[in-house]
């Protein structure tokens, strides 16, 4: 059993292939808060996120903004990997994750041999150009309040009354939203005083009203 064996990405794969990338590569703790690599590294290989959550965001004007966040089964650095150039943004563990870290010439070998790898990949990174374009026209055409409404749904699975998280910290989830946590503070009580959500206590919220707050993500 390798840690490939595991993740639904690479279940198309033969076994063989699966050991033999799993063999080659190395298994990479980094707990919260550590960071995996940073913009303007050196490119080494491909990161497999086996579990936690790994945020990639990118600085500008000192002012982090997320680019995408990989959980189990995510990928991390494919763009320098094989389009060149040093990598793009910086990731950093959102929580305690483990990942595997596939040396790039093992990679290049791999898929040279098994042309089911780079179609994966391939199908990977159309992905992420997707994923991209959506986050692109959200930031353009919502509002600060209605992409933290999104969130709050997501986070709830759209059920009333029952308690939640964000799941990351306020200065976190504003990097996600595409703003500052000032702003989303003041996102935050908006919808509270229109009661739309409640505080449950210790970092916890409550949807008041699903389809309000459902008018409210869609400005």
């Amino acid at each position: 059993m390798t840690p490939l064996d595991e993740l639904p990405l690479f279940a198309d794969l033969s076994p063989a292939t699966r050991a033999r990338l799993s063999a080659g590569s190395a298994l990479r703790h980094f707990p919260a808060g550590a960071t995996l690599f940073r913009a303007g590294d050196a490119v080494t290989g491909l990161y497999v996120v086996l579990s936690g959550r790994v945020r990639v965001v990118r600085s500008r004007d000192g002012r982090q903004s997320v680019v995408h966040t990989e959980g189990a089964g995510g990928t991390l650095a494919e763009v320098p990997l094989f389009a060149g150039g040093g990598l793009p943004a910086t990731a950093i563990a959102d929580v305690d994750a483990r990942c595997l870290h596939i040396p790039k010439e093992l990679l290049t070998q791999v898929m040279r041999d098994d042309p089911d790898v780079a179609q994966l990949f391939l199908r990977r990174l159309a992905l992420r150009v997707r994923q991209v374009v959506d986050r692109l026209d959200s930031l353009s055409t919502q509002s600060v309040t209605g992409r933290l409404a999104t969130l709050l749904l997501v986070r709830s699975h759209g059920a009333a009354d029952r308690p939640f998280s964000l799941g990351m910290t306020q200065a976190a989830a504003a990097e996600e939203l595409g703003t500052v946590r000032e702003v989303l503070v003041r996102a935050i009580a908006s919808l509270r005083r229109e009661g739309l959500i409640a505080p449950a206590g210790r970092g916890q919220f409550v949807i008041r009203n699903v389809e309000a707050l459902r008018r409210r993500a869609s400005e």
